[in-house]
């Protein structure tokens, strides 16, 4: 067989050959455009991590803000509050106080004096209540010195004279018991109308339904 039969000459296919690179490289194209959107994918989702971990982290500083002002109005609302009681409490310690020594100076004022050991009413003291005008509150103390076994008894009844538009009228207050051995405070209050003008008052001491001893106390009130 002659040589020349074994090679057998093609000719050229530039179509196919265009065709093929074309398709390696929308093949190439394809795999890079799905590397990149996965890699995008992945940043977009990193960055909405990110997003979200911020927004999560400004509601959180949000929130501690709300508390921190809510924690520090409720403590300045206590702390105000325990301040106003306090003040509360230094008034009323001081009203206290001064009417303990309205009370110790008194009784120095009745227990002082002539030491005599005959029954007395030795004082009576008036003075307008704080919050009810037309009332007045009054103390009265009796006193003796004598030692005795048994308490002296009886009542005390209070009469208040006054001028009602130019008339002279008396009225009886409540009676009091009396239960004294030296010294003995009785209390009560006066109620004033507005025509009525207080005159005086009458202390009459009773002991076996008769008058043991009186005494009559000009309307004077005290002064704070």
């Amino acid at each position: 067989m002659s040589s020349l039969a074994k090679h057998v000459i093609h000719r050229p296919k530039p179509l196919r050959t265009v065709l093929l690179l074309i398709l390696v490289a929308a093949v190439t194209f394809t795999a890079q455009w799905f590397v990149q959107q996965k890699q995008a994918d992945k940043v977009q989702e990193h960055i909405q991590h990110l997003m979200d971990k911020q927004q999560q982290q400004q509601n959180d500083n949000k929130k501690s803000l709300a508390l921190a002002k809510q924690h520090y109005a409720q403590k300045l609302v206590l702390e105000r509050s325990t301040t106003e009681q306090l003040q509360q409490q230094i008034v009323k310690l001081q009203d206290q106080v001064l009417s303990l020594n309205k009370d110790l100076l008194f009784y120095q004022t009745v227990t002082q004096g002539t030491g005599s050991s005959k029954l007395q009413i030795r004082e009576l003291y008036l003075r307008a209540d704080e919050k009810q005008a037309n009332l007045v509150r009054y103390r009265l103390a009796i006193t003796q010195g004598k030692k005795i076994k048994n308490a002296i008894t009886g009542s005390i009844n209070i009469i208040l004279n006054v001028d009602n538009n130019g008339t002279i009228e008396q009225h009886a207050l409540k009676s009091q018991q009396l239960n004294l051995r030296h010294v003995q405070v009785l209390e009560g209050q006066i109620k004033i109308t507005d025509n009525l003008k207080p005159l005086t008052i009458d202390i009459n001491l009773i002991q076996k339904k008769k008058i043991a001893l009186s005494r009559t106390f000009d309307w004077l009130l005290a002064t704070n």
